[in-house]
């Protein structure tokens, strides 16, 4: 009989302690729901500069012809006046004359960039990179039931006694 009232106690014990857990799941309010995973994401621009990059690689890209002034000096341009002076100064005659110019595009790569630049010996002097970055923080409300290693005291046949062995336990403080 006193075996009897003690598994009895027990039970009540463990139909009480469950209906407190229980309660301790239910949300607060009945308009609060249940916690879910909660994502944040952050998105930042960062800035990457490179100075004087080294080209890769270069091509032709034709010609253009331009025409640029020049100044011609000549003999035969002296006036009669300096011939008379004596003079031996030359008169600059200014005039313009076709040149050939040639175009090339250089490319220039890095780990965050690719650029080409194109023109008369041309030069990438700088550029700033602006990669979009994105950090995403996953967090999930923690597990409150659990499968694990126990010990403690239990009710046997032989009445209470020390116990190991594997149960499922429930975590009222989680972080």
């Amino acid at each position: 009989m006193k075996k009897l009232l003690e598994v009895i106690a027990m039970v009540a014990v463990g139909l009480v302690m469950g209906a407190l857990l229980h309660e301790c799941q239910r949300p607060r309010h009945e308009n609060e729901a249940v916690r879910e995973v909660v994502t944040d994401t952050v998105v930042f621009v960062d800035t990457l500069p490179y100075f004087l990059p080294e080209p890769v690689a270069e091509k032709p890209m034709g010609t253009v012809v331009r025409r640029l002034p020049v100044v011609v000096v000549d003999s035969s341009l002296r006036s009669e006046h300096d011939a008379v002076q004596g003079d031996s100064s030359l008169r600059p005659e200014h005039r313009e004359v076709p040149v050939e110019v040639p175009i090339v595009q250089q490319e220039y790569e890095g780990p965050e960039y690719h650029a080409w630049v194109s023109g008369f010996e041309p030069r990438l002097d700088s550029i700033l990179v602006f990669p979009r970055c994105e950090v995403v923080t996953i967090k999930q409300p923690p597990k409150r039931w659990h499968l694990g290693l126990t010990a403690g005291v239990a009710f046997t046949p032989r009445g209470f006694q020390p116990y190991a062995g594997i149960g499922v336990t429930y975590s009222i403080i989680s972080r």
